[in-house]
């Protein structure tokens, strides 16, 4: 899984679509900012994974790390080692 955006202005409004690049483009997500609210606003996987950040750097971060988490619980269960992780919180999309 390879996610990714492209870049903005967190300062100013914004909607971007977060793609899963190893599955054909698929949306996986969606990123906003400039809401009556402040902050980037980023919900991943039907809202399975949300946060509010007050940068766009804190965002990336955000997007990468749920990547890389989902990256390497994919991986424990291709190798059939789940280490007491359930099943169920391996299907992310």
């Amino acid at each position: 899984m390879k996610l990714a955006f492209e870049p903005f202005d967190g300062r100013s409004f914004n909607d971007r679509e977060v793609r899963d690049m190893d599955s054909n483009n698929r949306i996986v997500g969606f990123i906003a900012s400039g809401r009556q609210t402040a902050g980037i606003h980023i919900s991943l996987f039907d809202g399975r994974y949300t946060t509010t950040v007050p940068t766009f750097l804190e965002c990336r971060g955000f997007v990468e790390g749920v990547e890389k988490v989902i990256n390497h619980m994919v991986s424990l269960a291709d190798e059939g080692n789940l280490g007491g992780v359930k099943p169920q919180y391996l299907d992310a999309g």
